[in-house]
């Protein structure tokens, strides 16, 4: 069922945003979790069910075991494993999927905020809404320069069944022109604390959603600033160059070299997504007006994991290439490679 393009619905107030995916959640449904489960395909229970080896496989005693301490989440409807985790160690207690959406729609109705899409990724591992916030959370980066770059505010909650994610908050942007969306994942203090996570393992009670919804207005604020720094910070194409080097994990200075067998230090895959980066650099939307600072090489690597790189569905939940792009984009390569580049212009706009 996750494959089908009724995983993923939008509100016809914002549209479907940069994946171009899914359905519009009819007017009556928008605050009804019940019909915005019913319409993702999310009616479905998380049980948790025995974990089983064979033993002796192949041999006249071949039998099966359980495995003590150990249990397997699955769907309800379809029997898809969500995750092998000690028995002891998950909680499904008020994390049902009916029951997240249910809990995300009261405490973005608490902030005066609304469900403007909903999906259900890889096989059900994940469920997410996302609200647009309002304008006042708008900012506008110019920096040095005379023309306006408008960027729009965005909070994603998800929660998750399997080992890697729990329930979170991912505050991201949606610049005007290009629908450019990010999600990061830093360390408090580091620099501006938009990921808050609960993990699987932690039981969800009441409260701790409210928290993770909380002081999102001096977030904003903080966030506002660290743009506002790289819009006013010069990069230099050579600087620009390294960054995309650093953000991808490669030695810049081993770009034209090669080994004693005469086989590139650097692999065409790496080299084509310097490429690509260095292309989105120069002509994603929006990139003349900040070419040149490190707002726009942030920008660049934001664009190229977003809407370039390419994202393999690693789950076998069958999602389809645009899901599998979306997964990517909140808990996956893409949101690892967001997150490393903002993490490397922090630390150097803090050295500088």
């Amino acid at each position: 069922m996750s494959h089908e393009i009724e995983t993923a619905l939008f509100s016809s107030r914002e549209g479907a945003g940069w994946t171009g995916l899914g359905r519009e959640i009819p007017a009556d449904a928008a605050r009804d979790p019940a019909k915005i489960a019913e319409l993702l395909g999310a009616t479905w229970k998380v049980v948790a069910r025995e974990v089983f080896y064979k033993a002796s496989p192949g041999t006249p005693n071949e039998r099966y075991l359980s495995v003590p301490g150990t249990a397997v989440q699955v769907r309800s409807d379809n029997g898809h494993v969500l995750s092998v985790t000690s028995e002891t160690r998950y909680h499904t207690d008020n994390r049902q999927p009916s029951d997240m959406i249910e809990a995300f729609r009261d405490q973005l109705n608490a902030n005066s905020l609304e469900i403007s899409h909903a999906a259900v990724l890889r096989g059900g591992a994940i469920i997410a809404v996302s609200a647009l916030l309002p304008g006042e959370f708008d900012f506008n980066v110019q920096g040095k320069s005379t023309a306006r770059d408008d960027v729009k505010r965005y909070v994603t909650l998800s929660t998750g069944y399997d080992k890697k994610n729990g329930t979170r908050r991912v505050r991201g942007n949606v610049r005007v022109v290009c629908a450019n969306t990010w999600a990061a994942s830093v360390s408090e203090g580091e620099a501006n604390g938009t990921l808050k996570t609960i993990r699987a393992s932690t039981k969800l009670e009441n409260g701790t959603l409210s928290d993770m919804l909380a002081n999102l207005t001096a977030d904003a604020a903080k966030e506002a600033a660290v743009y506002s720094d790289m819009a006013n910070r010069a990069m230099s194409a050579v600087d620009v160059s390294k960054y995309f080097a650093d953000v991808l994990e490669i030695n810049i200075e081993d770009l034209n070299r090669v080994d004693a067998a005469g086989k590139p230090l650097i692999s065409t895959r790496s080299r084509n997504m310097l490429g690509e980066l260095v292309d989105a650099y120069q002509n994603a939307p929006g990139a003349r007006i900040a070419t040149g600072t490190a707002w726009g090489a942030f920008n660049a690597a934001t664009y190229y994991a977003t809407h370039i790189k390419t994202a393999r569905d690693t789950s076998n939940a069958n999602d389809g290439a645009v899901l599998a792009r979306v997964a990517s984009n909140m808990a996956g390569d893409s949101q690892r490679l967001k997150t490393r580049a903002l993490e490397i212009l922090t630390r150097q706009m803090v050295a500088a």
